[in-house]
């Protein structure tokens, strides 16, 4: 099973849809889906990064609210 880290932004209703996709997604090509909640700064999110080791990464970086740090993005 591969495992995919979600940096997800915000919790709007959108990114909540998003979220569903990526799951749904996720589930149906064997994804083990890892969701990294705002707050992660740049060392933070490497530090997950090298805990997890993941396959893939998915960030949301496209609200005017974006809780990550430009490094990640």
């Amino acid at each position: 099973m591969k495992r995919i880290l979600y940096f997800q932004a915000t919790g709007k209703a959108s990114a909540r849809q998003k979220l569903e996709g990526v799951y749904a997604y996720g589930h149906a090509h064997g994804w083990d889906v890892q969701v990294i909640e705002p707050g992660a700064r740049e060392r933070k999110a490497n530090e997950l990064v090298a805990f997890w080791s993941p396959d893939g990464i998915l960030v949301e970086c496209g609200s005017e609210q974006n809780h990550f740090n430009p490094g990640i993005c």
